[in-house]
């Protein structure tokens, strides 16, 4: 079995500077890099992470938790940071809690055995705190706002869920709509919260009832658009429009009016949030506010790599906020 030290022979370099390349490191030139990785690579050289892992008290592995990888949103997400960490050499471990603490919970209890490098964290119900305190030796990224970020000294990547669904609502307006309905996500979670005051403040501004019968709690997901959909829509004065809490929900909207015999946008006007590629493949297109999924992916894979492993005086408390985004399709009808 061949060694680091017969690796470094026929690339005719030093110990160090294989470890380098192994490692990452920029100090290496790319002609050297590729010497070394040919070398390697003719001898069949694999480094032993293990052993690697022992002297440099690092993993070269992260972490990722999300609340629904089977919702388009983010797995796009699961994307930009896999990706990205692949192209520097970095595993990733991937969990999803499926909006549920207790699965939360188990994955405090047993990731902290994988000695993972660092954690991204997409909209914990557990309280951060709790988390942060579990895995206090490395650092954590986390979903939320700029205020709360700074309040509570979180570093964070987030986006302005508030602004993009006021994006929504005015657009419906403008297009002629009064009577229109919102479907919730889930619970309590901030990201609902922010686009229901939205919702609320923009009907009010515009001087509409806001009609409790016109809010409908949904899941994010397909089914729970569907179902409040439904009600919605056999109510005996059925909104003109529905803003969808994502586009999952959105599409369940679509179906839900299909089933009753209701034409989209024709008789019903959906407008969504995320931009998910399903949006251009329903019919009709879906009309939506655009989340740029695998730019926050990105975005959080390159704050955590700094974290990680950048220099310590990188290492401060650090928050980003990414924009939306108002996508024109077919869904939404003027009428005016």
């Amino acid at each position: 079995m061949a060694t680091i030290k017969d690796v470094a022979k026929l690339a005719d370099v030093s110990l160090g500077t294989v470890s380098n390349v192994f490692n990452n490191l920029p100090s290496v030139s790319e002609e050297v890099r590729s010497r070394v990785l040919e070398a390697a690579t003719a001898l069949n050289y694999r480094p032993n992470q293990i052993a690697r892992s022992m002297r440099t008290n690092r993993t070269h592995s992260i972490g990722l938790v999300v609340p629904d990888i089977s919702n388009p949103f983010y797995y796009e997400l699961a994307k930009g940071v896999g990706d990205k960490a692949m192209e520097d050499g970095i595993m990733l471990f991937l969990c999803d809690t499926n909006r549920d603490t207790s699965r939360e919970r188990r994955i405090m209890n047993v990731l902290p055995g994988y000695m993972v490098d660092g954690l991204i964290w997409w909209k914990p119900l557990v309280p951060q705190n709790e988390i942060l305190s579990v895995f206090s030796d490395i650092p954590i990224v986390f979903s939320e706002n700029d205020e709360m970020s700074k309040e509570n000294e979180f570093n964070s990547v987030y986006v302005d869920i508030y602004e993009g669904a006021v994006k929504a609502m005015q657009y419906l307006i403008g297009c002629g709509h009064k009577n229109i309905a919102f479907i919730s996500g889930s619970g309590t979670a901030k990201s609902t919260l922010d686009r229901e005051r939205a919702y609320k403040d923009v009907m009010e501004a515009c001087g509409f009832d806001i009609r409790p019968e016109y809010i409908a709690h949904g899941n994010f997901k397909w089914q729970g658009g569907y179902d409040a959909a439904y009600y919605l829509l056999t109510l005996p004065e059925a909104p003109s429009a529905i803003f969808a809490a994502n586009d999952l929900s959105a599409l369940g909207c679509m179906k839900a009016a299909k089933d009753l015999g209701l034409s989209v946008p024709d008789d019903i006007s959906i407008i969504g949030f995320d931009d998910t590629d399903m949006a251009v493949m329903s019919i009709p297109q879906l009309t939506t506010v655009r989340q740029p999924c695998r730019e926050i992916g990105e975005a959080c894979y390159r704050m955590l790599k700094t974290l990680s492993y950048g220099n310590p005086e990188a290492r401060k408390v650090r928050s980003q906020r990414l924009g939306t985004e108002l996508i024109i399709r077919e869904s939404v009808r003027k009428i005016i």
